[in-house]
């Protein structure tokens, strides 16, 4: 049995290049009640996205990863998707990048996360 369900269950499109930090926060999101598709990399998340767009409530991406990166992903999503709800997590971000998330409409948390936070983040959007 789950805790207070009073909010609704979202699908969730997770994305971080540490394998740790992917588990804990899969781990922690499912415990809310969400149902989490958790992938290493933004390449992945694109193509989840591309392929399956509407299948998904929320993204939640790492800005700092290798290959693209976490700014670039939401560039890309927003192009498919214009509404879709996105929190951008960094560690050590850049002002420019920063306001570039902001531009794009993404709420900006910054590691280690504060799952509360998070928590009362997707509660919102």
């Amino acid at each position: 049995m789950r805790g207070n369900m009073s909010h609704k269950s979202k699908k969730l499109l997770l994305v971080d290049d540490d394998q740790t930090v992917l588990k804990l926060m899969t781990e922690v999101l499912t415990d809310f009640g969400h149902c989490v598709t958790s992938v290493p990399s933004a390449r992945h998340a694109l193509n989840h996205f591309t392929s399956a767009g509407q299948a998904f409530d929320l993204l939640i991406t790492d800005i700092c990863m290798p290959g693209m990166n976490g700014v670039e992903l939401i560039k890309a999503v927003r192009a498919h998707n214009g509404t879709l709800p996105i929190i951008a997590i960094s560690g050590f971000s850049e002002p420019e990048d920063q306001n570039e998330i902001a531009h794009y409409d993404a709420r900006m948390l910054t590691k280690p996360v504060d799952f509360q936070t998070l928590k009362q983040t997707i509660d919102a959007l």
